[in-house]
């Protein structure tokens, strides 16, 4: 599966830094976009992220130690800069000059927003990491939760924009908001996308929630709920099958003295071990894994937010080239979703992680 480049993924919670072992000196391994990649902190206390793979035989740097402003491979001793380029080979006589291509990749890495962000991509790192300005805003941020969600980076995102499933796969865990698509209206201006939709439990009823689901491309969404809960939940790809996802939880009992926390935690074990599994287990087994766009028939309306993330990650993946990654299948089943999104009447009838 290709991702799409030349954009800022947040890979992780910045508040996971801190923790014992990082703290000490010890370097961070972790896995997204289908690569090992490492984490440490350089001599002036600077967040480097390189390839987790020394350049001489493949051994994890992430097994070796910080020394000097340096990672240091545990097989041979050697040594590199935060820069990636190999600095001290102890096997090299003193007269010998170490060649000027033999490092490890490293990628541009930023903390922002309470996040670790990585650029993925060739050209020149954008100034600006877009984010919701209201969540910046925010006096403090509550308790994060996050975990290894079993679905591709691009069907979790897809996910963000469904909130008419809660009644059915959710119906012993979660309240009852309605089953009946009412209305759901979408607009996109360039990289962002919010969807509204109201639902109903009856035809005739009046309406009984609404959500607004919003998606920052490609990697950011905020959902609002008929309770005035607002989630933010960040994602990155780990492999093609799995990726890392985090949720936060923005309610105004979170900003209570001494209630709020415990009502923040209560809330954020209550998706961990109720919502989420019953999502894992329908979305492990959804097929094709990677993306919909070649199979999937999007016949409700609220599913137009989809449309409008697929189009622009084909215009994305078209720009950079990647025009590898298309549909297998006859393309008849996009254009009627397509066709759906522009005239929505027609539309057919791993361990987890606390903080």
């Amino acid at each position: 599966m290709k991702i799409v480049e030349n954009f800022w993924y947040p890979i992780l919670d910045a508040h996971t830094l801190p923790h014992a072992a990082f703290k000490r000196g010890k370097p961070l391994r972790i896995k997204r976009f289908n690569k090992n990649l490492l984490l440490w902190n350089n001599a002036e206390g600077k967040l480097v992220c390189m390839e987790d793979k020394c350049a001489h035989k493949g051994v994890p740097l992430g097994l070796g130690r910080i020394i000097d402003g340096c990672i240091e491979c545990p097989y041979h001793g050697m040594r590199y800069s935060d820069a990636g380029q190999c600095v001290h080979i102890p096997a090299y006589r003193p007269d010998q000059k170490i060649p000027s291509n033999f490092g490890v990749k490293t990628y541009p890495v930023r903390i922002e927003h309470d996040f670790v962000w990585m650029w993925w991509g060739t050209e020149r790192p954008t100034a600006e990491i877009p984010f919701y300005p209201e969540v910046a805003a925010q006096p403090a941020q509550p308790l994060a939760y996050s975990t290894v969600y079993p679905a591709s980076f691009y069907r979790l995102m897809e996910s963000n924009f469904d909130g008419y499933h809660v009644d059915h796969l959710h119906r012993k865990t979660a309240p009852k908001f309605g089953t009946i698509v009412h209305r759901s209206t979408c607009e996109r201006s360039g990289y962002f996308i919010k969807v509204v939709t109201d639902l109903k439990k009856k035809p005739d009823g009046e309406i009984s929630a609404t959500f607004v689901n919003e998606i920052i491309f490609p990697s950011l969404a905020r959902s609002a709920t008929p309770q005035e809960t607002v989630n933010l939940i960040a994602c990155a790809p780990i492999d093609d099958e799995s990726s890392w996802f985090m949720i936060r939880y923005y309610i105004k009992s979170v900003f209570w003295p001494v209630f709020g926390p415990w009502m923040n935690k209560l809330l954020h074990l209550y998706v961990a071990r109720l919502l989420l599994p019953e999502d894992f287990a329908v979305q492990r087994e959804q097929q094709p894994r990677d993306i919909g766009w070649s199979s999937d028939r999007l016949v409700v309306s609220a599913d137009l937010g989809i449309v409008e993330y697929w189009k622009t990650l084909r215009a994305e993946l078209k720009m950079v080239g990647m025009a590898g990654f298309e549909p297998t299948t006859s393309s008849s089943r996009t254009k009627h979703a397509s066709q759906a999104a522009l005239h929505p009447d027609t539309i057919e009838k791993d361990q987890p992680s606390f903080r």
